[in-house]
């Protein structure tokens, strides 16, 4: 069990490494450029954060209004200079690629997009979150209140016991192949969020052959182990708000949990092989329907 944790990671060490040396390091805007703050607006920054300051300590309404100023001068020099990044993007898209009009869409989309604001959360003790970790602590607390573990009684041993009993007339699972693995990693679907491991499905469809052969080999290895992964059984649980809730409460939220899609991959194949008898079965039931 140990050895198939470590390969684990050991898999998940590399593909990371490859994936931040393919990759480019610089962030990109939803248009997919690069992001660079000019001089004009850095200095427009800076100069209302000091107007600030001197406002919050005097509190004279000429400060106010020298502080309002600044601030309405801000606006309008980064809402040009949105006008102008979204104008030049525009203007270079060639209308003769085939990927033009979802570049288009994509334009039209980001500017449709609503800003996303960090709402602030409130803890169980009616207190305010501060940094990120109380928020996490504060929704740890509520989910651990609000999901707790029924309590078995009497009746559960029995089943149990039946479920942990070795069945000698079913047969193991037969072992996977690298084409049966690369064929599901085709079906993957490209919009679907990693899990805490943040390997999409992108990422999968890229890697080279040598890497779905030692994908093969951890699959085999946990059918003849049959010992899961503990990384596979993490989940990355993200809180969504729900509808016409107030958005300060605890209680507003719903999780979710996002799973390794390398595990998605192995449960969805082994369900898949588990419904499908062995060659051998396969005559004895085609010669039952001759029958």
């Amino acid at each position: 069990g140990e050895d198939l944790d470590g390969a684990v990671e050991i898999f998940t060490n590399v593909v990371h490494e490859a994936a931040l040396l393919s990759n480019p390091q610089a962030t990109t805007t939803a248009l997919g450029r690069n992001v660079h703050v000019s001089a004009e607006i850095r200095n427009l920054i800076r100069n209302k954060r000091r107007l600030r300051r001197i406002w919050q300590r005097s509190r004279n309404p000429i400060d106010k209004t020298n502080y309002n100023l600044a601030t309405k001068q801000l606006k309008e020099s980064i809402s040009e200079y949105k006008n102008r990044e979204i104008g030049d993007f525009l203007r270079n898209i060639d209308i003769n690629q085939r990927n033009s009009e979802y570049n288009l869409w994509k334009a039209t989309k980001y500017l449709k997009r609503p800003v996303k604001q960090n709402i602030p959360i409130k803890s169980s003790q009616n207190s305010w979150c501060r940094t990120n970790k109380d928020k996490a602590d504060a929704f740890a607390h509520h989910l651990e209140a609000t999901f707790t573990p029924f309590s078995y009684n009497s009746n559960v041993e029995p089943i149990l016991n039946f479920l942990d009993s070795a069945c000698q007339m079913d047969l193991p699972i037969r072992h996977f192949t690298p084409n049966e693995v690369k064929s599901e990693i085709k079906k993957l679907n490209n919009k679907k969020s990693p899990g805490y491991d943040k390997i999409d499905a992108l990422v999968i469809k890229s890697l080279p052959k040598k890497g779905i052969i030692f994908l093969t080999l951890i699959f085999n290895s946990i059918l003849r182990l049959q010992h899961f992964p503990s990384q596979w059984k993490c989940a990355e649980i993200i809180m969504v708000s729900k509808p016409n809730k107030p958005e300060n409460n605890v209680s507003s939220y719903r999780p979710i949990s996002l799973l390794s899609t390398l595990s998605k991959i192995f449960e969805r194949h082994c369900g898949r092989l588990c419904r499908q008898p062995y060659p051998r079965q396969r005559r004895f039931h085609r010669n039952c329907l001759h029958l």
